[in-house]
């Protein structure tokens, strides 16, 4: 089964970013996120694939946006969609089993979240006021943890790659819940 991952880092009150940007520097987490999201498909509104900057190389990049006129990128592996439905029929018809990861922001995080079987959080130890994106708010009676992928229990020191200590944690939706 294909299955349909949220993945994030976000702060203690939810926070995502800041200026279109992440919060933080956390090399680790961007290591795992690479590990984790490559071979597989990946969906990202707009301003997201512009933050980026590029498409992200070795997955299928899908650029969600309102705008019926953005311009496809010129990458073999990049397509443009325009609704949820879009890109989940697009996913459910590949002949593969590559996996959907939602990678922000905000508004494409709120909208995929009911689709989602799987989260993937990278809790940061710290909350940043200056934030202006958030994940949207989780029942977590709704999830439950199911491993630490990154560090010991899934704790990361903050260090020279790391400015500051976050928890990986994975979570599947509680089966009864399922959208």
């Amino acid at each position: 089964m294909k299955d349909i991952i949220a993945i994030t880092a976000m702060d203690e009150n939810n926070a995502i970013g800041r200026d279109n940007k992440l919060l933080c520097k956390l090399e680790d987490d961007l290591h795992f996120f690479r590990l984790m999201t490559e071979g597989h498909i990946v969906v990202m509104g707009s301003n997201t694939y512009r933050s980026i900057g590029r498409p992200l190389p070795y997955r299928i990049n899908i650029i969600l946006t309102r705008d019926e006129n953005y311009p496809i990128p010129k990458c073999p592996n990049c397509w443009v969609m325009h609704s949820v439905d879009e890109v989940l029929k697009f996913h459910s018809n590949l002949d593969s089993d590559r996996d959907l990861f939602v990678i922000g922001g905000e508004e494409v995080y709120k909208s995929f979240l009911p689709y989602c079987n799987t989260l993937i959080v990278s809790h940061i130890h710290n909350s940043f006021d200056d934030a202006d994106a958030h994940f949207p708010d989780v029942d977590w009676e709704e999830w439950e943890p199911v491993g630490h992928p990154v560090g010991e229990e899934g704790l990361v020191p903050a260090d020279d790659r790391n400015e500051y200590a976050f928890s990986t944690v994975a979570y599947e939706r509680v089966p009864s819940n399922r959208g």
